[in-house]
């Protein structure tokens, strides 16, 4: 039966099954990739780490100890004695924490990243704190020479911005370093 939904897979937009094809495509890259570039290149596969604080109503008593020890002494100072006290309770901040995977190629010789091959996630197309730091992100590594390759497969969310190509769903992006003009704060690439 052929795809009711040809030249898309909406079901990617699920994220049960995002992040299953998330992790695999990384991974595919990278198997690919490091066929042909090794051995002048190290490709590995890496992580950010988005950590959100869940609002105070969101938040649980995460455990306590069930014994606690503390070094007060009896009367007699030349007996060493510790006092058993009831546990104490309290909250841990309860986070969420989003891994996003990417993949980085380093020059072996120096170690120094080459490209960076990002696959965006709903976090980077999601306006908010984690967008915000994946632009920043994006913006330093061209200034530091790195070229990137950006895979956008999700149809969901706000693109980051690109100018100078037509509106699209679906687009992989090469940012040659060198091929760059300066890049302006507020993160256009042209």
């Amino acid at each position: 039966m052929p795809s009711p939904f040809p030249g898309m897979n909406p079901y990617l937009e699920n994220p049960v099954v995002r992040l299953d094809f998330h992790l695999s495509i990384i991974y595919a890259i990278r198997v690919q990739l490091a066929r042909k570039l090794t051995p002048a290149y190290l490709v590995r596969a890496e992580t950010d780490i988005y950590i959100h604080e869940l609002p105070d109503g969101d938040r649980r008593l995460d455990g306590r100890s069930d014994v606690a020890i503390t070094s007060d002494r009896q009367t007699d100072r030349n007996s060493p004695a510790l006092t058993l006290q009831p546990p104490a309770c309290g909250t841990f901040p309860v986070v969420d924490l989003e891994k996003v995977h990417f993949i980085e190629v380093r020059d072996r010789d120096h170690g120094e990243v080459a490209t960076t091959i990002e696959v965006l996630s709903s976090s980077n197309k999601k306006n908010g704190a984690d967008r915000d730091q994946y632009l920043g992100k994006r913006e330093r590594l061209i200034k530091a020479g790195v070229h990137l390759v950006e895979i956008n497969l999700l149809r969901g969310g706000t693109r980051p911005p690109i100018e100078g190509i037509p509106s699209c769903d679906y687009y992989a992006l090469t940012a040659r370093h060198d091929l760059m003009p300066d890049v302006p704060p507020s993160g256009r690439f042209s």
